[in-house]
């Protein structure tokens, strides 16, 4: 599992796993703006929304930009953005600064992550793309299982480090990257970038669309517990200690499962694959509906991380398949930007239906999405199938390339 992927993967691994490491300060967010600062609850509300607004623009700005002039600059510029974002909230509690300062982290922070995917997808061959990516989404959950507690620990220390010392992992993460990982742009002419537009291949391409569509879908689904969950088992009397402990089963589950998953996975298709982890996901949530103590609400974060687990496996490698070589950070931007509709989405969804119908139509709506991303799944199967698959489109703009 571990060997054959080559050594300027591994460096980007560590990377990625250093900025995870350091994502302690925005889970931390709305505590440090409404009880250390003494703003409203509606303030610190617009200061995620700020922060979301950020990541919601990063990446397509960030992706364009490294696809013409290189992924090595682009990342090492972003995660300073996002260290002077942190530095920002630290030093400078205004009002007006702190909505600056968290859209500077958000854009920063989340646009170097579709960049890191185009890195790997030009480093990795697609044979062993399942693999390189599925290794990243685990360096995320350990990365994010260690700031827990570091976040936890500077907190009870000093606020004000705990913006500081993510600003200082945010800035290491992208020293590490841009020293140990040469250019990895393919040779491109930028006359091509005159001629055709990323976003008009994009929608000119029906079977991706509707991937991103699935995959929108899909993170609305995995959303929903953050909306739900706890009042769900609030009303079995179980109380906030043991929401907390029947979420922490997904970052466990994750570190824990997710390499033999990798070995299970190993040659399968992606398009079966990744329906199968939509109908786990949907079922997951789904036993929430028959779920009345802690173990059995605890059984249904397990399956539906499962599920998570199956389809982040091959989600971006899918993706880097879809992409022309000079477009990677693109296409993957638009893959980030699905999951941020996702997660924008779901709160408003779910909310208003737990609101008008209870709890468990939302849980019974997870699971009708769930077999509905299935279905799209497979109705685009054959394109996914490929892992060196390139669009109609995408093969026209190659040509293009390879003429310029």
């Amino acid at each position: 599992m571990l060997k054959g992927l080559p050594r300027l993967f591994w460096w980007v691994w560590v990377s990625v796993l250093i900025q995870a490491i350091g994502g302690f300060a925005w889970p931390l967010m709305s505590v440090y703006v409404h009880d250390r600062l003494g703003y409203s609850l509606s303030f610190a509300g617009w200061v995620l929304t700020a922060m979301g607004a950020g990541a919601t623009v990063g990446p397509p700005v960030l992706g364009s930009v490294a696809d013409r002039w290189g992924r090595r600059p682009v990342s090492l510029i972003g995660q300073f953005i996002a260290a002077l974002g942190l530095i920002g909230l630290a030093e400078l509690p205004g009002k007006p600064m702190l909505l600056v300062s968290a859209f500077l982290f958000g854009f920063g922070a989340w646009a170097t992550k579709p960049v890191r995917s185009a890195v790997i997808a030009d480093v990795v061959e697609p044979e062993d793309r399942l693999r390189a990516f599925s290794l990243n989404y685990w360096a995320i959950n350990i990365g994010f299982g260690v700031a827990a507690g570091l976040g936890g620990l500077l907190a009870g220390y000093s606020m004000r480090w705990v913006f500081l010392a993510n600003a200082a992992l945010m800035v290491l993460s992208g020293l590490v990257q841009y020293v140990m990982v040469p250019e990895t742009l393919p040779p491109h002419s930028p006359a091509v970038h005159r001629r055709e537009s990323a976003l008009r291949l994009i929608l000119a391409d029906r079977t991706f669309l509707a991937f991103l569509f699935a995959c929108l879908l899909f993170f609305c689904v995995l959303n929903s517990p953050t909306i739900a969950l706890a009042p769900t088992m609030a009303a079995h009397g179980l109380s906030v200690a043991m929401y907390g402990v029947v979420a922490a089963v997904n970052g466990v589950a994750i570190t824990v499962l997710q390499l033999p998953a990798n070995k299970i996975l190993a040659g399968r298709r992606a398009s079966q694959a990744m329906a199968f982890g939509a109908v786990v996901i949907g079922v997951g949530m789904a036993i929430n509906l028959v779920a009345h103590n802690v173990w059995v609400f605890g059984l249904s974060v397990l399956v539906w991380t499962i599920g998570e687990m199956v389809y982040f496996s091959f989600a971006p490698a899918v993706v880097a398949g879809f992409a022309p070589p000079h477009m990677r950070a693109r296409y993957q931007s638009a893959f980030s930007m699905a999951s941020y509709a996702g997660m924008i989405a779901a709160p408003l969804m779910f909310g208003y239906t737990m609101q008008y119908l209870g709890s468990s139509a939302v849980w019974w709506l997870c699971l009708a999405i769930g077999l509905l991303v299935a279905l799209t799944i497979r109705t685009v199967a054959v394109r996914l199938d490929d892992p060196g698959a390139m669009t109609r489109i995408g093969r026209k703009a190659e040509a293009q390339v390879a003429s310029a």
